[in-house]
Parts: C-alpha cells; sequence; structure tokens
C-alpha cells in the first residue's frame, strides 16, 4: 500500500546561508591557504548574537534550514567529509539548538578537472536547494525567508519563488556598496540588514503582523 497522504499543511522556513551569515568566514580565513573557504574546523567561529536569532526564529515557528554553496570541493580544496565535518562542528557550537538541516552544494563549473566541476542546479543563484529543502521538510516557499550576504543567495530565493521583499541581505562582506552600484542586480524591495539577528528581528516582526 502507498503511504498516506499528508494532512499537515506546509510549514514557513527561514532559509540562511553559512558563512558570513551564521559562521565568521572571510576574516577568520583570510590568512589561510584558502581565504573564504571553511575548510579547518578549528577556525569555525558561531558569529555574535547569531545562535538567540536562530533560536528566535524557531520559537516564532519557522524551521531553520542552511542553504550554502561549498566550491571548495570542485576546487579541491576540500572533501565532502571536510564539509560535512565543518556542518557537525557548528551545530555542536550550536546547542541546545536542535541540530539544524544543511543543504549544501560542491559543485562549480569552472573547474571541469574535478569530479564536482560542472553545473548543477543547486549552486546558488540556482534555486535547486530550496526545492529539495521544500520536499524534503514540507515547506511552504511563499511564506518563507531567506538571509544571506551575498547577491546569490537572494537571487536563489527569488528563483525559487520566495518575494523579494521576505529576502534579506547582511551587511558583513560588503556587498550593500555593491548592490548600490548595481541596483539591477535584484529587485530594490530586498532587505538591507547589518546581521543575522537584525534580519531576524524583522523577519520576527514582519511574520507577526501577517
Amino acid at each position: 500500500m502507498p503511504p498516506a497522504p499528508s494532512t499537515s499543511s506546509p510549514k514557513p522556513a527561514v532559509f540562511l546561508d553559512r558563512d558570513d551569515t551564521i559562521l565568521n568566514t572571510t576574516p577568520r580565513t583570510a590568512l589561510t591557504a584558502a581565504p573564504g573557504d571553511l575548510i579547518d574546523p578549528a577556525l569555525v567561529e558561531v558569529l555574535p548574537g547569531a545562535a538567540a536569532a536562530i533560536a528566535r526564529l524557531q520559537a516564532a515557528g519557522f524551521t531553520v534550514v542552511v542553504i550554502s554553496n561549498q566550491g571548495s570541493v570542485a576546487r579541491g580544496l576540500a572533501s565532502l567529509a571536510q564539509v560535512e565535518l565543518i556542518n557537525d562542528t557548528f551545530r555542536k557550537l550550536l546547542r541546545p539548538l536542535p541540530p539544524l538541516p544543511v543543504y549544501y552544494c560542491p559543485f562549480h563549473p569552472k573547474h571541469p578537472g574535478n569530479a564536482f566541476g560542472f553545473p548543477h542546479s543547486w549552486q546558488k543563484p540556482g534555486p535547486g536547494m530550496f526545492f529539495a529543502a521544500a520536499a524534503d521538510l514540507d515547506l511552504d516557499l511563499a511564506a518563507s525567508y531567506t538571509v544571506g550576504d551575498k547577491v546569490r543567495d537572494l537571487a536563489a530565493g527569488i528563483a525559487a519563488g520566495l518575494r523579494p521583499d521576505r529576502c534579506f541581505l547582511l551587511a558583513t562582506t560588503g556587498e550593500h556598496p555593491r548592490l548600490a552600484a548595481n541596483p539591477a542586480a535584484l529587485p530594490g524591495s530586498v532587505q538591507l540588514c547589518a546581521d543575522l539577528p537584525a534580519a531576524a528581528d524583522l523577519i520576527v516582526q514582519h511574520s507577526s503582523n501577517m
């Protein structure tokens, strides 16, 4: 017999980029052999206020999902096991929060000599990870939000069907001036925030007024 169809309603989610949204990545890796790529678990550091922000989103009824490009695998700088180790490490640092579901894309088309060196729908700004998470976790994309530090993070959410005004671009890696210089890169209704705690405040406030 096939399984009975689910009678539950799809849940709203907040999709979070990992590096420089939850984790302090760019400054911590700047002087390493792989600047910008977090491949050493000893360098994993949760940004100030990020854990409390995630807890607040969960308390407001959101499923919090991590969505991350990890092109370091395609570049030959990290293995899948190393990426998983980084993910396990930051989950431990976020305790007592429940472990967050993490979706990541190891593919990158600019490195064809690697087994992961080809285009993939999961690579942001493609929406593949959002669609996969929605299917796996029974999520309502139209009622969801996304937060990231790069334009591609928001573009991926918009491509997945999220409203632009539910997409939050952080100032943690300097994307605000770049977006101001190229406003056509994203719809003008995207939200600009200093950091994840500020975005969480706005998301909770917005959702409570719906």
